[in-house]
């Protein structure tokens, strides 16, 4: 659309170049429609031509013309009374009026010269007029009492009237203006067409042409116009000329501006109107209303009904301040608006007064595109009064800056910079390197706050929303609220620049605050969000509140930039907090949330709020960056860690992303809590083994680790994940307190840690308290290499229960040098420890040359495991000392008589003989015979006693000796084949073969059960 509405412009430029206005008529010729006695009397004073007569009416004087056009060089003088107000001119000729040469009039009277044919003027035209100029190629006047004085309806007999005009009344196809004058004063600089100081120029027409052409009004007031067919523009008297008012004007037609100049710069401040369809500035165009004194500027407004375009380097809407004055606004309404390859819509203040407001009202598109293309407001005086920049403020239907294009408000001096406002209907579109919407502040004065609203935020390959302070300034809040989604994705090409959003202190103001609401935020491929300090300010915080998700996926291209939340100082200042309330937290492929320190600042707290789940998933490609949340205080820094606070349901850590609240330099760490009203899952390593996943609280220099807490009904930690509350240095760990009101899994190599591998560094204690505790290839330990071991306690209500080398251990010394074990206490007093024996699972609080440990253990019992001297391949409980003293190893168990209420069985040994009843014994005694029972219900006390189910006997030895039973068969029809779901037909007696199986057997239904509960015997054969 773009492209069509530039081809369109550029054809109505070289046509107006082919409308050469040499070849037109220059003389003036008066008509014949005034009264007799008024018309008007033109005297050829070659080369200048003096306008006597015409009609007066009160203050106003009326002129017609046949022809009206000035040669070059020429001079076309109205002669009338000073006591004139307005000089009403027609021309109701033909011919379009060609000025190349001077208008003058008398006095301060106000001129208007209208021909609806068209109005030239060239490169020479000049006016010297003390009043307004008005030139229209409408077809009449308007008054207020409905008399029309008109071009192309004239009559001699028509009544002139003595009030103010009031409206331009167009015909059909209005002629075009345009204009090409460039002259010059007396100091030489260029005043084209100019109006006096304190009146107004107006050019008001059909398509509107500015060609190289100037024009002025200083302290004054310009008002270019191009309306269509039948339009009334309407006519306000002021006390600076008039103001034109185009409400009943549907149709509006084009103003083009080439290498053009409108300005209305001066000491008391002045406005412009430019109204049209199709806007554009091209080829160096500028339009300016500036103030260097002590008045009230009026402003610049530019409407059009379809576009505004300004198109190049140099092509400039612009207002400046540079006294005590007042600044107007400058305000842009057009359903699209274009700014390109360096063009700039600039409201600004070196004074000591704010700078006017930049108002865009696009109710389609608002387009930034290419390298200097901006839209900006700024104050730059660096006096202690310096005037404040004013407001920029965005209303539009779509918002799309690409190609280094940008959207500014600053401050370079003392004076406040303005606060930025974008509210899109649609959408706000960010594309490429240094495309950007930002308030900074580069002096002393307070950056303004930058708000963003629109369904869809998406910030690509670069793009940046900002606010910065880059001195003693404050810096502004960034506040985007989105009701669909907020995207930002990748890096510059380069990678240098990240996608995202940032509000950042580099010197000692403090940064500002980020706070985005939207349903979904999606933070991918490098794009980030942060709010940090590089100074002595302190850091903004940032705050997440997503109805429905944030996702957080990935790293840059080339792996060096994560994905992210960032609130971070790497100065003095102290960094912001970091807030994300959201359903559901996704966080991927190496991408983080980080609040930490990079120099002597302190970290902020990091708190999610998440409650439906918190998914931190995978490492980046990599495999060098985990995904995760961290709270950390990084190796060069002194400042201490923030804190670390997870609120969901679920949380689940997989495959080698972490938590993490440490610090490697010399400040403290922060602790780090968790509270999962489900579960907590933490599960695998990365890909390569490497890293486990987990939850991490470490410290790898001087400074202290942070606490560990964990409450959830469940905490899974499978297949090589990590709790580690570690130092590494001298600092001492972090204390580890979980609180599972369910279970409480350690398996398969993973394990739950308060260590020190420092020298005489002491670890922290592991505090559990759960239901039940299984560790299945697990630890918990808090041992050291040299310090002190950390102590264990166990709270357990029902199980602890202990498979495959799990091991339990507070040992310290583990490199062969001192340190006390630690102690282990494990209170289940209404249950029970289990292990199983040769699985060596190990309970240990052991030491090398510093004494052992104790271990407390209240139960009501153990099973699989007990207390020896030293560790066996079996499992055992120790608290041993290589070369120390050993440790107390005290097991309390209930005084309990496990063998009170058992049965004692008889020693005397069971005749199975004596089972058999001896009458049954084989007829042929070299027949021999065996009964096996097996299964359920055992044998009853005496052979002549019955079984506990029924049964039937049937002896294969007496089967020759015995009658058949007499089993009906009914005879069988051949029927289709019906597939039924058979029923169980339980067994009701047995058959022994001649093998001396037994065979469980079921009557003929037609046969007579037998339900006795005798057994039959042998006096039946």
């Amino acid at each position: 659309m773009w492209l069509k509405l530039t081809s369109n412009l550029s054809l109505l430029a070289a046509v107006a170049y082919t409308y050469t206005p040499y070849a037109l008529a220059q003389q003036i010729k008066a008509d014949i429609y005034l009264p007799l006695n008024q018309r008007t009397q033109v005297t050829n004073n070659s080369p200048n031509f003096q306008i006597d007569g015409g009609a007066t009416q009160g203050a106003n004087l009326f002129h017609s013309f046949s022809e009206f056009s000035v040669p070059v060089g020429s001079e076309a003088f109205f002669n009338n009374a000073t006591t004139v107000q307005n000089i009403i001119s027609r021309v109701t000729g033909s011919i379009p009026s060609n000025i190349q040469g001077t208008i003058r009039a008398n006095g301060t009277a106000n001129l208007f010269l209208i021909n609806p044919q068209g109005i030239i003027f060239g490169p020479n035209a000049r006016l010297n007029i003390g009043g307004s100029f008005i030139a229209s190629t409408a077809s009449s006047v308007t008054f207020a009492d409905g008399i029309e004085f008109s071009a192309t309806n004239p009559d001699a007999n028509a009544l002139l009237t003595i009030n103010q005009p009031i409206g331009l009344q167009f015909g059909t196809n209005p002629g075009r203006i345009e204009n090409q004058s460039r002259t010059t004063d007396s100091l030489n600089q260029l005043i084209g067409l100019q109006a006096q100081a304190n009146t107004t120029l107006a050019l008001v027409g059909g398509d509107l042409t500015l060609t190289g052409g100037v024009v002025t009004a200083p302290n004054g007031r310009i008002e270019l116009g191009s309306v269509g067919s039948n339009s009334v523009v309407n006519l306000t008297p002021t006390s600076i000329g008039y103001i034109l008012n185009y409400k009943d004007v549907n149709d509006f037609q084009n103003i083009n501006l080439r290498q053009a100049t409108v300005t209305t710069i001066g000491s008391l401040g002045g406005s412009i109107h430019l109204q049209g369809a199709n806007i554009s500035l091209t080829d160096g165009s500028l339009v300016q209303v500036g103030i260097f004194g002590s008045g009230i500027g009026e402003g610049l407004t530019v409407n059009a009904s379809e576009s505004v375009q300004l198109i190049g380097n140099n092509n400039r809407l612009f207002t400046l301040n540079e006294g005590t004055a007042i600044s107007g606004d400058l305000t842009i309404t057009s359903p699209r608006l274009l700014l390109q390859d360096g063009a700039e819509v600039v409201s600004s203040t070196t004074g000591v007064r704010k700078s006017g407001n930049l108002n865009i009202h696009t109710s389609e598109l608002l387009q930034v595109t290419g390298s200097g293309s901006r839209l900006f407001t700024q104050t730059e005086s660096t006096a202690a009064n310096a005037g404040d920049s004013g407001n920029l403020t965005i209303h539009t239907g779509n918002l799309l800056i690409q190609n280094r294009g940008r959207i500014t408000v600053n401050t370079l001096g003392a004076g406040d910079g303005g606060n930025l406002s974008v509210n899109a209907i649609k959408s706000v579109e960010l594309v490429g390197r240094d495309s950007r919407v930002l308030t900074e502040s580069q002096g002393s004065g307070d950056t303004g706050n930058l708000t963003i609203i629109t369904p869809l935020l998406r910030i690509l390959d670069g793009g940046q929303i900002s606010v910065s302070t880059l001195g003693a300034g404050k810096g502004g809040n960034l506040t985007v609220n989105t009701a669909e989604s907020t995207q930002l994705i990748g890096r510059s090409q380069d990678g240098q620049f990240a996608s995202g959003l940032f509000a950042q202190t580099q010197g000692s103001g403090n940064a500002g605050n980020i706070i985005i609401t939207t349903p979904i935020l999606r933070i991918l491929d490098g794009a980030q969000v942060s709010a940090g300090t590089l100074g002595a300010g302190k850091g903004g915080n940032l705050t997440v509140n997503a109805t429905e998700s944030t996702q957080l996926i990935g790293r840059s291209q080339d792996g060096q930039f994560a994905s992210g939340l960032f609130a971070q100082t790497q100065g003095a200042g102290n960094a912001g907090n970091i807030i994300i309330t959201t359903p559901i937290l996704r966080i991927l492929d190496g991408a983080q949330v980080s609040a930490g320190t990079l120099g002597a600042g302190k970290g902020g707290n990091l708190t999610v709020n998440a409650t439906e789940s918190t998914q931190l998933i995978g490492r980046s490609q990599d495999g060098q960056f985990a995904s995760g949340l961290f709270a950390q205080a990084e190796r060069q820094a002194t400042g201490s860690s923030g804190d670390l606070t997870i609120n969901t349901p679920i949380l689940q850590v997989f495959d080698g992303a972490q938590v993490s609240a440490g610090t490697l330099g010399t400040g403290q760490g922060g602790n780090l809590t968790v509270n999962a009203t489900e579960t907590v899952e933490l599960i695998g390593r990365s890909s390569d083994q490497r890293f486990a996943s987990g939850l991490f609280s470490q410290t790898q220099g001087t400074g202290d680790a942070g606490a560990i807490r964990i409450t959830t009904p469940e905490l899974r930690i499978l297949d090589g994940a990590e709790i580690s509350a570690a130092t590494l240095e001298t600092g001492k760990g972090g204390n580890l307190i979980i609180k599972a009101s369910d279970t409480l899994r350690v398996q398969n190599g993973s394990q739950i840690s308060v260590s020190s591998t420092g020298n005489v560094a002491e670890a922290g204690n592991i505090d559990v308290t759960a239901d039940l505790v299984r560790l299945d290839g697990g630890k918990i330990t808090a041992q050291t290499l040299s310090g002190n071991g950390g102590d264990i306690s166990l709270s357990i209500a029902n199980l602890l229960f202990l498979r495959r080398r799990s091991t339990i251990s507070t040992t310290a010394g583990t490199n062969a040098s001192g340190g006390n074990g630690g102690n282990i206490k494990i209170n289940i007093p209404n249950g029970f420890v289990v292990a199983i024996p040769s699985e060596n699972t190990d309970i240990t609080a052991n030491a090398f040359t510093g004494s052992g440990g104790r271990i407390d253990i209240t139960a009501q019992n153990l099973f699989g495991i007990q207390s020896r001297p030293f560790n066996t391949p079996t499992s055992d409980i120790t608290a041993s000392s290589q070369f120390g003293i050993n440790g107390v190893v005290n097991i309390n168990t209930p005084d309990v008589d496990l063998a009170r209420g058992v049965l004692v069985l008889s020693t005397n040994i069971i005749d199975p003989s004596q089972l058999i009843e001896q009458s049954c014994a084989a007829v042929n005694s070299s027949q021999g015979s065996q009964l096996t029972v097996t299964g359920r219900g055992g044998l009853p006390v005496t052979p002549n006693e019955p079984l506990s189910s029924e049964v039937i006997w049937s002896d294969t030895r007496l089967r020759n000796r015995i009658a058949p039973i007499n089993q009906s068969r009914a005879t069988h029809t051949q029927l289709p084949k019906v597939v039924d779901i058979p029923h169980l037909i339980p067994a009701t007696g047995w058959i022994f073969n001649n093998q001396g199986q037994v065979t469980l057997v079921a009557h003929n239904s037609t046969a007579t059960p037998n339900t006795s509960l005798f057994i039959p015997t042998c006096q039946n054969r």
